[in-house]
């Protein structure tokens, strides 16, 4: 009984999280991602490159044109996505989304065996973090507060 109630405070804590960072506009978005204004939203802040990445559906479209748009307007608000890790049991799920995407861009960017360009492009895009926040945005339910990497030097 008291596992079940730690992981229900981390969901709230989670939810509370992604109430208090998204904006009122970008919640309905999410919520709605067939209506008009979100396929606007999606067409004005995500490249064709990048809607290949993610062919799962409207709301993962969303969802990543909302971390574009933080991404490029409002890194504060972005940056606020990497405390949250992924629960012990959802770490293997965390890779195996994280692999497909991976997987994807390699095409997208032509050769897979150029370790060089992947590194590079990971870095320039921030593909890690935008991957981190398009999971907390998409499962809260199975992330929790981590530590990050800085903070662990000032335990």
């Amino acid at each position: 009984m008291a596992d079940s109630s730690v992981k229900e405070l981390k969901i709230i804590s989670t939810l509370d999280f992604l109430l208090d960072v998204l904006t009122e506009e970008e919640k309905l978005m999410i919520s709605d991602a067939k209506c008009l204004q979100s396929r606007r939203f999606v067409k004005d802040n995500l490249s064709w490159e990048q809607l290949d990445i993610i062919r799962t559906g409207e709301r993962d479209e969303v969802i990543l044109a909302v971390i574009e748009r933080m991404m490029k307007f409002d890194k504060c608000r972005f940056d606020k996505f990497d405390s949250f890790i992924p629960q012990r049991e959802y770490r293997g799920n965390y890779i195996d989304i994280q692999r497909q995407w991976l997987i994807v861009e390699y095409h997208i960017l032509g050769d897979p065996q150029d370790e060089d360009l992947l590194l590079s492009d990971s870095q320039k895009n921030h593909n890690p973090e935008r991957y981190r926040a398009f999971y907390v945005i998409k499962y809260p339910e199975r992330v929790e507060k981590g530590f990050k990497i800085d903070e662990i030097g000032k335990l």
